[in-house]
């Protein structure tokens, strides 16, 4: 096929809308994706429209083509994140996955999943376990039990 693909009723309106409402999150990587975005959001709304016969781009196409990239970005979050993750920072994430996977972890059982990793043995694993309490990613669930305590992340919600 050839030829330009035509904003068509109010999809102009909601591309611009949506456009105009993305907000940088800090993040470099997060960032540059989210600018990718907006332009595959569009090359999908057009392909929907194709797809469907109509005469150009809606607001329903964007709408859907919005959902589907909304879809992709769970998936593609966590690789983000693996990204922006410092090297000296890979037990942090290790352990945020394994709470991810299983809810709640005891410390001995957080240990015995990454302490093949350690290079500095139990000092780096705490200091991890530290690092996550104070930004707010993790919490402990029993206080009593100082030697062995649960963990789990906190919701986005619970954060700050």
């Amino acid at each position: 096929m050839k030829g330009e693909v035509k904003w068509i009723k109010d999809g102009k309106k909601v591309y611009t809308e949506h456009y105009e409402n993305l907000k940088p999150t800090g993040e470099v990587q997060r960032d540059a994706y989210q600018e990718r975005e907006i332009e595959q959001m569009i090359k999908v709304a057009m392909l929907l429209s194709i797809s469907k016969g109509d005469e150009g781009v809606n607001g329903d196409h964007i709408l859907q083509a919005k959902k589907f990239m909304v879809c992709l970005m769970e998936e593609t979050a966590p690789r983000i994140e693996r990204l922006t993750t410092h090297p000296r920072m890979a037990l942090v994430q290790e352990i945020q996955d394994h709470l991810r996977k299983y809810e709640t972890l005891t410390r001995r059982q957080l240990l015995k999943r990454v302490y093949r990793g350690l290079a500095y043995g139990e000092v780096q694993f705490s200091e991890a376990i530290r690092i996550l309490h104070l930004t707010g990613t993790i919490k402990q669930l029993d206080r009593g039990h100082a030697t062995n305590p649960t963990y789990t992340l906190i919701k986005k919600k619970e954060g700050i």
